[in-house]
């Protein structure tokens, strides 16, 4: 039996599932209904979202690796140590709580930057300096 499994590891992350389990709830009415303002519901999950760039600076190696994948559930890897991810503010809590549970607080560092509204921001651009920013888009592997 021949079956093709398609794998795509980051791009999926729990950011993205959390956003297709709520508005798929949404959609089909579980947890409310049609007439309840659950299209209100939507625009205001989507215009709470914020865009956060999170860096951190982790002074042990193995706590460095528990961030780092971490991290990856929950935004884009730009560069090391540095993420972009657009968040609510309940998953702006969560994110912060798995972070907090991980890292020593008087040894290591997290910061969170707020660049606004994610809603209406457009293609990101950046800049670099010295060496060339270069995207990496995770390959889709066919097993």
């Amino acid at each position: 039996m021949d079956v093709l499994h398609l794998i795509q590891p980051p791009l999926f992350s729990k950011r993205n599932f959390l956003q297709s389990v709520s508005l798929q709830n949404t959609i089909t009415g579980s947890g409310s209904s049609a007439t309840d303002g659950s299209c209100a519901s939507i625009s205001e999950s989507i215009t709470m979202r914020q865009t956060y760039v999170i860096c951190y600076d982790i002074r042990d190696d193995k706590r460095l690796r528990k961030v780092y994948k971490t991290m990856r559930n929950w935004g884009d890897h730009i560069q090391y140590s540095v993420f972009e991810c657009q968040l609510s503010p309940s998953e702006l809590i969560q994110c912060r709580s798995e972070l907090s549970d991980i890292i020593h607080h008087h040894l290591d560092q997290v910061l969170f930057i707020n660049l606004g509204p994610s809603e209406g921001r457009g293609e990101r651009v950046i800049e670099a300096l010295g060496q060339p920013y270069i995207v990496v888009d995770t390959p889709c592997y066919v097993v």
